[in-house]
């Protein structure tokens, strides 16, 4: 059984894919309170350790797999999509991809 922690938890993207490959959520990384009551919620035994910037490694318990991502990083993968293809428009400009 792999056990994950979850950098820049967010809703918790990474808890619930890992939960439906069979995997078990330990601990999240997160300091927006709704997004921390949305997986409360939905993963009640996993343990929210709180600030990235306060975290203790060492006092983690130890997981399988650590993965994070920031939300504009997805953006940003949406918007080199849309150089290569056509139908996806970028329609805010607040990117302009160089």
């Amino acid at each position: 059984m792999m056990t994950l922690g979850s950098l820049f938890d967010g809703i918790g993207g990474f808890p619930l894919a890992a939960v439906h490959c069979g995997g078990v959520p330990v601990w999240a990384s997160e300091i927006e309170p709704f997004p921390m009551r949305v997986t409360k919620l939905r993963f009640p035994d996993m343990i929210h350790v709180g600030d990235i910037t306060k975290l203790d490694g060492a006092k983690l318990p130890p997981v399988d797999v650590i993965c994070g991502a920031r939300a504009h990083a997805f953006r940003n993968i949406i918007i080199c999509i849309e150089k290569k293809n056509s139908r996806y428009k970028n329609t805010d400009n607040r990117y302009d991809g160089s």
